[in-house]
C-alpha cells in the first residue's frame, strides 16, 4: 500500500507559469525539496499528486515537481507567485484506515479471535511507588475481540476499598482500549480482557503486590 508523505509548515510558490496540461512544474527550493515522494499539495483549489522533485532545476534556487494534475478539481491555469502548500488531505486518512483495517483483519486470522495479551510483561498490573490505592498497567498489546489495543506508556488507575466486607475487583482492558475496574468480580465484561484481580478489604488503605493475581494468562 502506497502512503503519501506529510511535513509541518512545508509551502513554497511557482517560480514559472504552469498551463492546465503541464506535469511538471517549477517552484522555488523550499523544504518540500528533501520530503520523500509521493506527495500531495495544493495549487488554490487544485490537488496535486507530486512524484519526482528534482532541485535545482532548471537553475539553482529552482526545483522541478513531476506532478499528476487533478487529484481533487481540475486542472488550471496558474501565474508566477501562486503558493503551493503541502496539507493532510482526506485522501491520505484514507490510506491510513484502509492499512489499520487490513491489520486488525491479519489480527483476527492469526489469533483465530481469541483474546490475548502479547508479550509477558505486556499490560502488567504492578503496585504503584511509593505504594497508593491506585496500580499501573504496563505499555503493551493485547487482542481483545479481534480489536488490538494496548498503549506505549504504562497507565495508572484507581481502585476504592469496599465500604464493609471483602471485595475482589478486576482490571481489564475493552476492545475500545479502555482500561477500567470491576468491582466485585473476578470475571471480566463481555469484550474486555481480564489482566489483574485485586482483593480488597474495608481496611485496605494501600494496594500491596499480594493483593494483585495476575489473570492475562501469558
Amino acid at each position: 500500500m502506497q502512503f503519501h508523505s506529510v511535513a509541518n509548515n512545508a509551502f513554497t510558490t511557482l517560480a514559472d507559469t504552469v498551463a492546465a496540461i503541464d506535469t511538471s512544474i517549477v517552484v522555488d527550493a523550499s523544504s518540500l525539496d528533501s520530503m520523500a515522494v509521493p506527495f500531495y499539495a495544493d495549487i488554490v483549489s487544485e490537488i496535486i499528486e507530486v512524484t519526482e522533485v528534482t532541485p535545482d532545476t532548471p537553475v539553482a534556487g529552482q526545483t522541478t515537481f513531476t506532478v499528476v494534475r487533478g487529484i481533487v478539481g481540475t486542472p488550471a491555469a496558474y501565474a508566477v507567485g501562486i503558493p503551493v502548500v503541502q496539507r493532510v488531505y482526506a485522501q491520505q486518512t484514507t490510506e491510513i484506515n484502509a492499512a489499520l483495517l487490513l491489520i486488525q483483519r491479519l489480527i483476527s486470522d492469526i489469533t483465530g479471535s481469541v483474546d490475548m495479551v502479547v508479550g509477558a510483561a505486556s499490560l502488567a498490573v504492578t503496585t504503584t511507588d511509593p505504594a497508593s490505592m491506585s496500580v499501573n498497567i504496563a505499555a503493551g498489546t493485547a487482542v481483545v475481540s479481534a480489536m488490538l489495543v494496548g498503549s506505549i506508556a504504562s497507565q495508572t488507575i484507581a481502585l476504592t476499598a469496599p465500604v464493609s466486607g471483602n471485595r475482589t475487583d478486576c482490571v481489564q482492558i475493552s476492545s475500545l482500549n479502555v482500561v477500567s475496574v470491576k468491582q466485585g468480580s473476578a470475571t471480566p465484561d463481555t469484550n474486555n480482557k481480564g489482566l489483574a484481580t485485586i482483593e480488597l478489604t474495608d481496611a485496605t488503605t494501600t494496594i500491596t503486590t499480594g493483593m494483585i493475581t495476575d489473570i492475562r494468562g501469558v
